[in-house]
């Protein structure tokens, strides 16, 4: 990652093309995502004068919290990318990206504490170090950079270990006094909400697609008999839902989530399928693009504090939200029925229209009870 799209031309010019430039704005949650589609790693490669290092700290800690690899190359004599990219050949740039890259953590240890004596200077170096190593979430990587800054600084790790937990502890109260304040302001916002006619049935195709975008390739029914061949199967959560709405040729009104569901069907047989993987890496935007916004929670808890779907209680999750699926469906047929009704003069076609409301809220009732709802009458 480089600052400006200048350096981005001159480095594609010079043969080395993964290169993203962030053109002097912050990153986004959403941006770090989409760059996670391709790869995991980023070096951050910026001028070797003081400005290219600070650079070098903007939306680090956001990317480290994300799950990213971040590494940090400074580029010698106050050179900036395109001035290297014009002088050097690709093999020679990739050869000094490979030998120079640092860690980003190790880079801002240096940064921030070479030279520096005042006590109350490298407090706040020490804590700010502290503060990055905090968002990681790979306990085992957190606790490596903590051993590592207890080595380069002369900090005990106790103490550094004791300031990160406190840190964390922290972010998570923060964190939940947000959600818990932008709940109360927004009651009835979602996460992502498609623009269709059935708003309410809409919000649950999401959040039933969610689940497949999330967990499609993870078992929730064992040791079912087909009836056809008289051997045990089992079913994941994309080819329940599937073949739950299969029964009654149902499906969901957004086109792209038909193709989810497709897709998560026919690739459960391949070895390692991983659902969320397959879809934010999909290689048609609009699918990636949906499904990235799906795999995100709109009101982010720290790992800890997220509920671990057990296998019974995300079999009893799917089974709720297909059942919300089908009363939303048939409540939204009933209105239409009911608006029919209404304007019908006909005797024959009011009596045919009123046996079919009365069918519907047969089964709007039962599925009502199914859901533990009051029935409505």
């Amino acid at each position: 990652m480089v600052e400006g799209y200048t350096d981005v031309v001159s480095m594609h010019q010079c043969g080395i093309e993964n290169v993203v430039a962030n053109s002097g704005t912050a990153l986004s949650v959403y941006q770090i995502k989409l760059l996670r589609r391709f790869t995991p790693n980023i070096v951050l490669l910026y001028d070797g004068d003081a400005a290219g290092q600070h650079a070098a700290l903007r939306g680090t800690d956001m990317l480290l919290s994300e799950g990213m690899n971040v590494k940090v190359l400074l580029l010698p004599d106050g050179k900036d990318p395109d001035e290297f990219a014009r002088t050097h050949s690709a093999q020679d740039f990739r050869q000094y990206i490979e030998d120079n890259q640092t860690d980003f953590i190790v880079f801002k240890i240096n940064l921030l504490l070479n030279g520096v004596t005042d006590p109350k200077k490298r407090s706040d170096a020490i804590n700010s170090i502290v503060e990055s190593i905090a968002v990681i979430k790979d306990p085992i990587l957190r606790d490596t950079y903590l051993r590592e800054c207890a080595n380069r600084t002369g900090v005990p790790e106790t103490t550094l270990m004791a300031q990160m937990n406190r840190l964390i502890h922290t972010s998570r109260e923060q964190e939940t006094k947000k959600q818990q304040q932008q709940q109360a302001e927004h009651p009835q916002d979602e996460p992502f909400r498609p623009a269709t006619p059935m708003q309410q049935a809409s919000r649950v195709e999401t959040m039933l697609v969610q689940a497949i975008v999330r967990d499609g390739e993870k078992i929730i029914i064992r040791d079912v008999q087909n009836e056809a061949t008289g051997e045990s199967i089992s079913l994941n959560v994309a080819q329940y839902i599937a073949y739950d709405l299969g029964l009654d040729q149902l499906g969901f009104s957004n086109p792209i989530y038909n193709q989810i569901l497709t897709e998560a069907v026919e690739h459960s047989s391949d070895e390692n399928f991983k659902a969320e993987e397959y879809f934010t890496h999909h290689p048609d935007i609009q699918v990636s693009t949906v499904a990235v916004k799906l795999s995100v929670e709109q009101f982010q808890l720290s790992e800890s504090l997220q509920v671990k779907d057990s296998e019974i209680r995300l079999h009893d999750r799917i089974i709720h939200l297909i059942l919300d699926f089908r009363l939303d469906y048939v409540e939204h047929h009933l209105k239409e029925l009911t608006a029919q009704l209404k304007q019908e003069s006909d005797p024959t076609r009011m009596l045919q229209l009123m046996g079919e409301v009365k069918k519907l809220q047969d089964v709007r009732n039962a599925l009502a009870r199914k859901l533990g709802n009051d029935i409505v009458v």
